[in-house]
């Protein structure tokens, strides 16, 4: 766990508490980097596959690294940003094939 002997031989109880906390977190997020790599292989085989059958469906891989903690305020300002000038452009395209008709 980290401790030493004389920690936990002549140590406060809390302290040897503390240690055991502190172990099982790091095992928990280990057991949970390990899934999230999982995760990512199986994508990456997923689109590798995807490639290979004439009928399949292909699947790309990720673009971007899957976010594990909540977006930020400014990154949810950046993305609607985003998202309103993809409509604007879409938009635009189409009043311009639809006057050109």
């Amino acid at each position: 766990m980290g401790m030493t002997p004389e920690q936990y031989w002549h140590g406060e109880p809390e302290l040897t508490r503390a240690y055991i906390q502190a172990f099982k977190l790091r095992k928990e997020e280990r057991n949970w980097e390990m899934w999230l790599q999982g995760w990512y292989i199986h994508q990456a085989i997923l689109a590798g596959l995807s490639h290979l059958g004439e009928k399949a469906k292909i699947i790309d891989y990720i673009e971007e690294p899957v976010k594990i903690f909540p977006p930020t305020e400014k990154e949810i300002q950046e993305q609607r940003k985003k998202e309103a000038e993809e409509l604007e452009a879409k938009l635009n395209a189409f009043m311009r094939n639809f006057n050109g008709k």
